[in-house]
């Protein structure tokens, strides 16, 4: 680690977790110094200080598949553990095992979440940046329907994998794109 933004040696160089762990950074205990937890499966190992050694104590929040976020979302001064799944977010206070303390749905499958403080009132809440949607195939007055879509208004597979990984989350292969159903569209273009 490094406390400064300057070119140079780290200030601290320690070993902590397996290769294979998710890396997630907070301040854990609420003294103002980030520290590390890492992540296997659902157990999270988290260490109060930056040194080598085992974690200061361990616990067990959502599932597997879960894409975890870090903030303080009561604004208590120490951060702790989100999961999501799909659009439905599960915020727990405290780093503890157990049920939610705050559960609520936002954005759109495919939107990338991340946290903060908005608005200033020293609770993170969650944000979400929103893939921009591919143009689709236009026709004379307009985009055709999903319906008419095929690979060959496309002129490269990348295109049609766009629009596809657009529109699969929310509807399915509405138009067909996939026809051995194995997550890529429109496969012989270029």
């Amino acid at each position: 680690m490094k406390n400064s933004t300057t070119t140079g040696v780290a200030d601290s160089v320690i070993a902590y977790g397996n290769p294979n762990d998710t890396v997630l950074v907070g301040d854990w205990n609420g003294d103002s110094v980030d520290t590390f937890a890492v992540r296997r499966s659902n157990i999270f190992f988290v260490k109060d200080s930056i040194s080598n050694g085992l974690a200061d104590y361990t616990f067990a929040y959502g599932d597997f598949g879960d894409f975890v976020l870090v903030g303080d979302w009561d604004g208590n001064g120490s951060d702790t553990i989100a999961v999501r799944r799909g659009i439905t977010y599960s915020l727990r206070n405290s780093t503890t095992s157990g049920v939610a303390d705050v559960v609520f749905s936002y954005g759109n499958p495919n939107d990338i979440a991340f946290t903060g403080d908005w608005d200033g009132d020293s609770s993170d809440s969650i944000g979400v940046r929103r893939p921009l949607m591919p143009p689709a195939p236009t026709w004379p007055g307009g985009p055709a329907p999903a319906s008419s879509v095929d690979c060959g208004d496309f002129s490269t597979y990348a295109a049609a994998q766009a629009w596809f990984d657009f529109y699969f989350p929310l509807y399915g292969d509405v138009a067909g794109l996939d026809s051995d159903h194995d997550g890529q569209a429109c496969e012989l273009l270029p």
